[in-house]
């Protein structure tokens, strides 16, 4: 088990932490600095971003800091499969996305098929490693290789009533650098795509109509708090002296009210909201 730990830099003598479980192996506290550092950074950031353009720029440059040249993010729309285009917002060459949407592409593509099956941050090249791929599908990692979109790693996102996203990052590593960088980066490039995919739906749905931030109760948002900072359901029941039942009760509530399919999204989206702030 590894936290990735989201530190209150700026006052380092008050140090108030916030946990997102993930299940990667430990680093050393030189990474986890790092890590921290960069995590908070980016979200500060994003906090101040008022459009697509701006949101873009900035997870662009995230990525390349991190040695990648280029993203997409994909809504996976698993009960329309093949019956409508993909919804993609991507930095990768216009003529190769033209070329993967018109050739459809994305119905046999491992990394739209198989990236929802995933619970963790994946190399897309080890989805196809050991399969028989057809010949189209070989095809399609051929002109893939060509335009320098062929390795990257995938996030997985999964949102509320079983609707799904993925968040793609593209590098010219090979494949063993690649699986060092997803060992060393994995928790990192998790709370980035998570982050960015949040701050795309939020100016989406902002763009329609002003949505107010919601509202969570004084005891919800001590759950939640205590949950970010790393403690289980029945520790949280024990330090506000209430049941496991109404600890689960209240930390349902604020997923739902935020939209989020997990207690970690939420915990992305409460601080993205400033509803509790790291």
């Amino acid at each position: 088990m590894f936290s990735l730990i989201i530190t209150n830099y700026r006052f380092p003598e008050k140090q108030k932490c916030i946990f997102i479980h993930l299940h990667k192996p430990p680093q050393s506290k030189t990474g986890e600095t790092a890590i921290r550092i960069e995590a908070v950074s980016f979200l500060d950031r994003l906090r101040h971003v008022s459009n697509q353009t701006e949101l873009e720029a900035l997870f662009s440059r995230a990525l390349a800091e991190l040695g990648f040249h280029g993203w997409a993010h994909q809504i996976i729309k698993t009960n329309r499969a093949g019956l409508d285009p993909p919804a993609i917002l991507t930095t990768f060459p216009e003529a190769w996305y033209r070329h993967y949407l018109d050739n459809r592409y994305d119905l046999i593509d491992p990394v739209v098929l198989r990236g929802p099956q995933q619970l963790m941050p994946f190399q897309w090249s080890a989805l196809s490693f050991g399969e028989d791929l057809t010949a189209r599908q070989l095809e399609f990692f051929r002109e893939a290789a060509d335009v320098g979109v062929a390795e990257g790693i995938g996030i997985p996102v999964f949102g509320p009533a079983g609707s799904h996203a993925m968040v793609s990052m593209v590098t010219d590593l090979r494949a063993k650098d690649t699986k060092r960088l997803l060992d060393a980066q994995g928790q990192l490039l998790q709370f980035l795509g998570l982050a960015f995919h949040n701050a795309v739906r939020d100016l989406s749905q902002n763009a329609a109509t002003q949505l107010p931030v919601p509202y969570l109760t004084p005891r919800e948002r001590e759950c939640l708090l205590w949950y970010a900072q790393g403690k289980s359901m029945w520790d949280i029941a024990r330090i506000l002296r209430i049941s496991r039942r109404t600890v689960v009760f209240h930390l349902q509530n604020v997923r739902f009210k935020l939209g989020a399919s997990t207690t970690h999204h939420a915990i992305i989206r409460a601080l993205q909201s400033r509803i509790i702030d790291p």
